[in-house]
C-alpha cells in the first residue's frame, strides 16, 4: 500500500497592496537580474500592469518577485501587490524562492503555440532592451 502524501495547506490567500518602500528584498537572494530583464519588465509592467503579486513573508521580505520589485522601484510605482506567507519556515521559504525561480527555466515553448500569440504588444514588450 503506498504511503500517504502529506498534502499542503489550504491557503486563504489576499493580496495587499504594499508601499514598494516597505518591501524589504532579502539579501541572500540567489537570482541575479540582468538590465536587460529588468527592461523587459519594465515595458510588460507599463504595458499590462503589476499583473501579479510578489510574495513576502510575515515581516515584509521578499519571498518571490525581487526583479518585479526593482522594476516597480524604477518606474516610481508607490504600491505593489504582494501575498503575505505566514506559514513558511526559514527552509520553506528558501525552497519556494528557488522553485519560484528555477522551475520556469525547464520549461520549454511550443513553437507552434507561440507563434499563435505574436502580436504587436508582446513583441514590444519582448524586444524591449
Amino acid at each position: 500500500m503506498p504511503k500517504p502524501t502529506k498534502t499542503p495547506p489550504e491557503l486563504d490567500l489576499t493580496v495587499e497592496y504594499l508601499p514598494t518602500s516597505s518591501i524589504k528584498p532579502d539579501p541572500k537572494n540567489a537570482r541575479k537580474h540582468p538590465q536587460r530583464q529588468l527592461a523587459q519588465l519594465k515595458a510588460g509592467i507599463s504595458h499590462f500592469g503589476f499583473a501579479v503579486p510578489v510574495l513576502i513573508d510575515e515581516n515584509s521580505v521578499l519571498i518571490a518577485g525581487h526583479a518585479r520589485l526593482e522594476a516597480a522601484h524604477s518606474l516610481g510605482m508607490p504600491l505593489v501587490p504582494t501575498i503575505r506567507l505566514e506559514h513558511l519556515n526559514a527552509a520553506q521559504k528558501k525552497a519556494l524562492a528557488l522553485a519560484d525561480n528555477k522551475l520556469g527555466d525547464l520549461s520549454s515553448f511550443d513553437p507552434d503555440a507561440l507563434a499563435d500569440v505574436r502580436c504587436a504588444s508582446f513583441s514590444a514588450v519582448a524586444d524591449s532592451r
